[in-house]
């Protein structure tokens, strides 16, 4: 039984980070080397001051930090107690000899996620590490599936409205004519649509390449995303407009081809909201990973709507990206505003 559970708590390490704090340096080495066989990096710090130097500067999240409690300079309760101060959410364990049943309770009240106990013992720390990874991994699948969740509620409304909208206008409107086909300078109205067979026929090879050359890049602009992840704020900033400079270009090529205004702007507003994101506001981790998820999600569809317009041109109505595209780079943007309450608390949940 305790080596299918060792195996579920590789699965599980192995996509995240941890931080061990212990002042015993050949205790620390020991445990980094263990750790290191499940944990997908692994980080050491000597006493309290060090780990709280390394979790706070930003430059890397970590999924998991193991202290010890009785440590020179700060000691482990001191630092739980600041990083509580910043993230409440960040997961826990402590390693100590206590033993006292009153003292344990102690602990436990700071909001700790599990004991491991000492000297070593490997059981307790399997099944420890089996219950504590279980609750990150789900905490991370819930975080992500409800920011999806939240965008595909906002897209229904909107596409309602927009449909309740289109059925007015469309009511008021007088019989069409027969036109014969208009070419490159043609505008595409809301309440009308094409297919991507029809409007890529009248585009210029050159204009579908740009699009295509920028799909390419997509993969590139997914790695930056993947490698801030674990950035400071400075290195955050740095790569996010790596990737606006990338949507940039897309929006020079959607506006030639003068169909896409809404997601042109929704692009653009997007690139202007990246750009006006201060630095220190990326400390914040969990509206950071949010944000970032959001990026991915971002880029994503944008591959997927070049794929079914220019590539398989597959989809009947050329614009049925639009609202949903806007919609996630408007949650986008809700994420750092500080002044929404409902923001606030759906971020607490995190």
């Amino acid at each position: 039984m305790l080596k299918v559970i060792e195996k579920i708590v590789y699965e599980y390490a192995s996509t995240m980070s941890l931080l061990i704090v212990d002042d015993d340096k050949f205790a620390l080495s020991e445990y980094a080397t263990l750790f290191e066989n499940f944990f997908r990096s692994v980080d050491t710090a000597i006493d309290g001051q060090d780990a709280y130097k390394k979790w706070n500067r930003g430059n890397k999240k970590y999924d998991l930090i193991i202290t010890d409690l009785l440590m020179p300079a700060m000691d482990g309760f001191e630092l739980i107690s600041k990083i509580r101060l910043k993230s409440p959410s960040q997961h826990i364990i402590v390693l100590t000899a206590i033993k006292n049943i009153n003292e344990l309770k102690s602990i436990l009240s700071m909001g700790i996620d599990g004991i491991l106990e000492k000297p070593y013992n490997h059981s307790n720390m399997i099944l420890v590490l089996s219950r504590v990874l279980k609750v990150i991994y789900n905490n991370n699948l819930i975080r992500r599936q409800a920011f999806q969740l939240k965008l595909f509620a906002k897209e229904n409304i909107k596409s309602k409205v927009n449909l309740k909208e289109m059925k007015s206008n469309a009511s008021q409107l007088p019989p069409k004519k027969i036109t014969p086909p208009v070419h490159k300078s043609r505008t595409i109205h809301k309440e009308d649509t094409e297919s991507a067979k029809d409007f890529t026929a009248n585009l210029d090879y050159f204009d579908i390449d740009r699009v295509e050359v920028f799909q390419d890049k997509i993969e590139h602009y997914q790695n930056v995303a993947c490698d801030i992840a674990n950035s400071n704020p400075s290195q955050t900033k740095i790569g996010l407009s790596q990737i606006t400079q990338g949507l940039f270009e897309l929006i020079e090529v959607l506006n030639n081809l003068g169909t896409f205004s809404v997601t042109a702007n929704a692009t653009k507003r997007l690139i202007t909201f990246v750009d006006s994101i201060e630095e220190n506001q990326f400390e914040d981790h969990d509206k950071k990973d949010l944000f970032i998820d959001g990026i991915m999600s971002v880029l994503e569809d944008l591959y997927n709507w070049i794929d079914m317009v220019f590539v398989q041109k597959n989809t009947d109505n050329v614009n049925y990206f639009d609202a949903s595209f806007s919609n996630t780079c408007l949650e986008l943007e809700s994420i750092f505003e500080s002044d929404t309450s409902e923001d606030d608390d759906s971020l607490d949940f995190f």
